[in-house]
């Protein structure tokens, strides 16, 4: 009874540093997408410029938000 607390917290401890020090499992998801659907997206003329104008696009409408929610304060 006097050890329970003991042994739990060794318990912990050996688990946390053995979790750190062990590899990470290999993922079982796969993100590539196939042939024919990049096909379609790169048969786009300048679809790169599209992704990035769309990107800053969205970032310049959250900091825009981002301020106005500061401002209220």
């Amino acid at each position: 009874m006097l050890f329970t607390p003991l042994m739990g917290i060794f318990n912990f401890v050996k688990g946390f540093f053995a979790g750190i020090f062990s590899t990470p499992p290999a993922t079982a998801i796969s993100w590539t997408f196939p042939a024919n659907i990049m096909a379609v997206f790169n048969a786009i003329p300048y679809f790169s410029v599209l992704e990035y104008a769309c990107g800053a696009g969205l970032s310049v409408l959250f900091l825009i938000f981002v301020f106005k929610e500061l401002t209220k304060f």
